[in-house]
Parts: structure tokens; C-alpha cells; sequence
């Protein structure tokens, strides 16, 4: 029981990670530039200094989400906010614009600027100042493991590494590809509605996190907190 639980947690993060980092982002650009101009063995080194920066938000993250959850009425309307933003998100990716749009307007230029780093502590800075992880993966960690009942604390830890491992395998991937499509890295995702496939993932989380706020609606402690004030 405890590996199969912890297996379906470390493939629902993982997949979530690594689907949800996808579009072309600071960091994904940064490996994809090292890869085309440094080679690909330094690009996965970029790639693994910024797992450990993943794995720093992710870990602050899980740790806050399961801080809040002894908090029965504020994970409740919390839960209402987060299911809202799943929501708006999702409506984003239907209706914005194709992941092929987005490479077109946002005209990336491969730039090498030659000089001399260490790739691990490089990318560990890229990581780093991309600090939208933490809110991205306590967003996540509030829906997908209060809405899981978790028997087995290991799983938190492989939470954690699905997170990790899901991003990592997403930079190594651009950085493989860059090394073989070079330029023309982005017109290998580009043919697939990768838009659409995120958009059902946040309805799917929305799926999730209203059946859970239904599920365990705290209504006694509501009822006293309202008439506390009231």
C-alpha cells in the first residue's frame, strides 16, 4: 500500500511538472541557449542547479500548504479562492493563444554570451529568480494533497521529488532537443495543442478541489465563526 500510494503521488506532481513548465520560460530558455552554444552536457548541468532551486520552492511550498491545513475554516475559503483561480486559469489557456503563437510573439533570440561560469551554481541562480514557483506548487500541493488522502508521510517526500524530477526531465528534454533541432527546438512542441492539454488540467484540479471543499465543508466551525462576529 505505502508504494503504491507514494507511486501515484510522485506521478501525478511529476506529470504536473513537467506539463505545467512546458512554455518558454526564463529557465527553459537559459538551458536551451547553453545547449545550443555550450553543449549539451552543460546544459544539464544548468538543468540540475535549477532543481535544486525547484526543489527549495516545492519544499517551502508543501511545507506551508500542510502548515495551513490545521487551519480547518481557512483551508475552506482558501479552497473557494484556489478552485476560482484554477478556473480563470484554465479559461486562459482555452481561449489565449496557441503555445505556437506564444514562440512567434515572443521572438526569442539564442544569444551566446561567452563567458566563462560555473553551469551548476548558474543554474541554481536561474531557479532562484524564478520565485513564482513557490505560490505555483502551494496552489498545487492545497488542492492535489488535501484532496488525496495521505496515509504514509514518505509520500510527501516523494511530492517533493515528482516535483523536482518532473521539472528536471522537462529541461533535460529541451536541452536533448536543442542539441539535435537546434534552432528549430520550439517547432517540435509547437505541433501539439499543448495549451488545450494544461487547460483540462486545471479542470481537472477544479474537478477535484470543489468535490473536496463539498466533501469536507467545516460547517460547524463556520456557523461559530459568524456568529462570533455577528
Amino acid at each position: 500500500m505505502i508504494i503504491i500510494e507514494g507511486l501515484i503521488v510522485f506521478l501525478i506532481v511529476g506529470l504536473m511538472s513537467f506539463f505545467s513548465n512546458i512554455p518558454p520560460g526564463f529557465v527553459n530558455v537559459k538551458v536551451i541557449e547553453t545547449s545550443l552554444f555550450k553543449g549539451y552536457h552543460k546544459a544539464i548541468k544548468v538543468a540540475l542547479g535549477a532543481a535544486i532551486a525547484e526543489l527549495t520552492y516545492a519544499g517551502a511550498a508543501l511545507i506551508t500548504s500542510l502548515f495551513i491545513q490545521r487551519f480547518p475554516v481557512l483551508v475552506f475559503f482558501l479552497g473557494i479562492f484556489i478552485t476560482v483561480i484554477l478556473i480563470v486559469f484554465a479559461y486562459k489557456y482555452f481561449t489565449g493563444k496557441s503555445y505556437a503563437e506564444q514562440i512567434e510573439d515572443s521572438k526569442i533570440e539564442f544569444t551566446d554570451d561567452d563567458k566563462e561560469r560555473n553551469h551548476y551554481v548558474y543554474g541554481l541562480g536561474l531557479g532562484l529568480l524564478n520565485p513564482q514557483m513557490f505560490p505555483y506548487w502551494f496552489l498545487f500541493f492545497t488542492v492535489t494533497l488535501t484532496s488525496y488522502d495521505i496515509q504514509f508521510s514518505s509520500s510527501y517526500y516523494l511530492a517533493i521529488a515528482g516535483a523536482v524530477l518532473g521539472g528536471f526531465a522537462l529541461l533535460w528534454t529541451y536541452s536533448i532537443l536543442a542539441a539535435k533541432y537546434r534552432r528549430k527546438i520550439f517547432t517540435v512542441f509547437a505541433k501539439y495543442p499543448i495549451n488545450l492539454y494544461v487547460g483540462w488540467m486545471f479542470i481537472v484540479l477544479a474537478i477535484f478541489q470543489i468535490v473536496r471543499l463539498y466533501l469536507s465543508c467545516p460547517a460547524e466551525e463556520i456557523t461559530s465563526l459568524y456568529n462570533s462576529f455577528f
